[in-house]
């Protein structure tokens, strides 16, 4: 998911428990690799069909400077000035960012669940706030699980009234 402000490096390990000590700014985080460009955090998250480690080394060509990455599936001999997050589990590193990232934010969040509707119900809860509010951030499609609902959360902004 891309960002339209930066990140920390220092604000990231805080939101990992991990301890960084260089300032890095990142303009955008995302799990897709094809999505990076300059400036990035490439999150390698390990799917059912595909491993992101596997385009660590791809998603650094095309100009990410920070790596989330579980340990033991770091390549070795990345350029040094990449800032490599290694982590227990991607997923969950990537679900603790999200997390740290909307705490950062004091607006009003709507949750829908169930089994059946979730997607048609958003999209009408969206349409019906975009008459009060400017800016409604909403997940994209159906990206309601794992994944989906951190992508959600790193697209709020400063500018987000309601999510």
């Amino acid at each position: 998911m891309t960002l339209t402000h930066e990140l920390d490096s220092k604000w990231i390990s805080e939101a990992l428990s991990l301890n960084e000590r260089s300032s890095v700014f990142f303009q955008s985080i995302t799990t897709d690799s094809r999505k990076v460009t300059t400036g990035s955090l490439f999150v390698a998250i390990t799917g059912e069909k595909m491993d992101g480690h596997s385009f660590i080394t791809s998603a650094i060509e095309m100009g990410a400077t920070g790596i989330v990455a579980e340990k033991g599936k770091i390549p070795t001999g990345l350029p040094k000035h990449i800032v490599i997050f290694e982590v227990p589990n991607t997923t969950e590193a990537y679900r603790q960012i999200s997390k740290a990232w909307r705490n950062r934010f004091s607006i009003p969040v709507v949750c829908v669940a169930g089994s059946v509707g979730k997607t048609t119900t958003k999209e009408i809860l969206a349409a019906i706030l975009t008459g009060k509010y400017q800016h409604v951030v909403k997940t994209q499609g159906s990206q309601n699980g794992y994944l989906g609902i951190p992508m959600t959360l790193m697209d709020i902004t400063p500018e987000t009234e309601i999510a």
